[in-house]
């Protein structure tokens, strides 16, 4: 069964229309700009362009994609191929420009990117077709099992087992590569894919731009059409001349043959003297590279018995080889030095972006010291004084919030969140931060209204749907803890839901838990919870 961006896209190709194309655009313009914004590395301009070039594709080949079985594979697969080409032909602009003294920097955003990095979709590119399609349909289409199973006419059971072997696959291929994660970790980081904004604006200029083609051959026929009357124009001309003095246009002719030459060889001449100009500099840059080429070797050569080429260019690699350090001086019982790295990776990751992952991973080493080792409790406690004092100047820092919410989490101190929340103004974009950081003291509190705050609604009926996901590859021990975990995060939030009076989207998560975990014991949790949201709220 076709979903709705097929059924436009197939109105769009036979009647043209272009607010089929336009909700063709909205629909697939989040998977289109966070896959290109990936793959050029954050560059927002560079993204948007690309993100026109794919619609502009999709425009000029709508009749033979119509029927395509996997329009979503096709835009994925057309996104990576046109952000490659873009980059190839950034990068020679800009070895031209520097040729001329004429550089200019590329700027790259100081927002967030996208949490995944263009490996996995790399990684994900690697899947056969349908395991492929069901990956992208989930979590960079954000559509639901349900929505998936009547595309692909297969139930919501059958959809999620194949959504659980995919993710299994890219585990896997990941792993071969180097990087150890879980199914349940990497549903997470593709699901906070929606967390990057596509800019305002967008949709309305990819449109434009796409529909645009479709103007060119009209533009094409009409200067046909205009060149074709000059040509009579001018034959019909030479004929009145011819006819009133053929003695005097065979004179002015001879005359303009010559000033024409004249000005063809000086013409000529300073372009040979170009070309000989930019053959020089082609030259002396190919030098300097084959001089910077040897140079790498060399330098790569002798890092052998110190850490990685990598390691030395990539903060989180560094912080990674830390945090290992680390973990082996622990181990030896070398308990400051150990910590000394932990401090190092953290500092190092501050102020990079996509460095958090690794800050959570190096605080838990923090607390795991911390138990042996006091020092190490005493280290976080300075790192969140000297993030609050830089809160102190830029006030507005959602990043600070949000690390100081994290080290609040594992010093076992989500009070302290929750003052700093409290004294946020309302609608301050950090009380969300704050909001989610200090979840589970809302609820504690009764304080329904702002544990919504950092996480609404939509998000816990993701945060149950993955669990879910998670939870049916689990087996023995592991697969009861992760049930367990399930269904108490659930128990809040429906919790959550009923004491801030959205009655609806509890019962909704409701129905949706016991779906999953019909047991008396869940069922009589479910009415503790609902008792304990319509009791008294405790004064503050």
């Amino acid at each position: 069964m076709s979903d709705k961006i097929q059924l436009q896209l197939r109105r769009y190709a036979e009647s043209g229309a272009d607010d089929a194309f336009a909700a063709v655009v909205q629909g697939c313009l989040p998977l289109v700009y966070r896959a290109s914004l990936r793959r050029v590395a954050g560059d927002v301009h560079c993204a948007e362009d690309v993100t026109q070039l794919v619609f502009t594709a999709l425009a000029r080949n709508a009749a033979k994609l119509a029927e395509h079985p996997d329009i979503t594979g096709w835009l994925f697969t057309t996104t990576r191929f046109l952000a490659a080409k873009t980059l190839r032909s950034q990068r020679r602009r800009q070895a031209r420009e520097q040729e001329l003294y004429m550089t200019q920097p590329v700027t790259h955003t100081d927002g967030e990117s996208a949490e995944i990095p263009a490996v996995l979709d790399d990684v994900v590119m690697e899947l056969r077709q349908l395991d492929r399609q069901v990956i992208l349909l989930r979590f960079h289409r954000g559509m639901r099992l349900s929505e998936i199973g009547a595309q692909l006419a297969a139930s919501e059971n059958a959809v999620q087992k194949r959504l659980d072997r995919a993710l299994e696959q890219l585990r896997l291929k990941l792993a071969r590569q180097g990087v150890t994660s879980t199914a349940t970790a990497l549903a997470l980081a593709l699901g906070n894919q929606s967390a990057v904004a596509v800019p305002a604006g967008l949709a309305a200029t990819a449109t434009g731009a796409a529909l645009a083609c479709g103007a060119g051959s009209l533009l094409a026929g009409s200067s046909l059409m205009i060149v074709s009357k000059l040509q009579l124009g001018l034959a019909a001309a030479i004929v009145a001349v011819a006819s009133s003095g053929f003695v005097w246009e065979i004179r002015e002719n001879t005359r303009l043959r010559v000033v024409l030459a004249q000005r063809i060889d000086a013409d000529v001449m300073a372009l040979k003297q170009r070309m000989v100009s930019t053959a020089q500099h082609a030259e002396s840059a190919e030098a300097d590279a084959l001089s910077l080429q040897r140079a790498l070797r060399s330098a790569q050569a002798t890092q052998s018995a110190s850490p990685s080429w990598r390691e030395l260019m990539d903060p989180q690699a560094q912080a990674k080889a830390a945090m290992a350090r680390g973990d082996k001086l622990a181990q030896e019982g070398k308990l400051q030095e150990a910590l000394d790295e932990y401090l190092a990776g953290y500092r190092g990751l501050q102020g990079q972006r996509g460095g958090a992952v690794w800050q959570q991973m190096l605080l838990v080493a923090f607390t795991r010291l911390g138990r042996t080792y006091p020092q190490a409790l005493a280290a976080m406690r300075e790192l969140r004084d000297v993030a609050m004092q830089k809160l102190a100047v830029t006030p507005s820092s959602r990043e600070l919030m949000a690390e100081i919410g994290v080290l609040n989490e594992r010093l076992g101190d989500t009070r302290a969140s929750v003052a700093l929340y409290d004294s946020l103004p309302a609608g301050h974009p950090g009380r969300q931060t704050l909001g989610l950081m200090a979840h589970k003291a809302f609820v504690e509190t009764q304080r329904y209204a702002d544990a919504l705050i950092g996480k609404p609604p939509a998000a816990m009926m993701r945060e149950l749907e993955m669990g879910m996901s998670s939870s049916v590859g689990a087996k023995g021990s592991s697969s009861a803890t992760q049930r367990g975990f399930v269904i108490s995060g659930a128990l809040s939030n429906i919790e959550v839901l009923t004491g801030a009076g959205k009655l609806e989207e509890a019962r909704m998560l409701t129905e949706k838990l016991l779906g999953f975990d019909n047991s008396e014991a869940t069922r009589s949790a479910v009415e503790q919870r609902l008792a304990r949201a319509n009791s008294p709220r405790p004064t503050s």
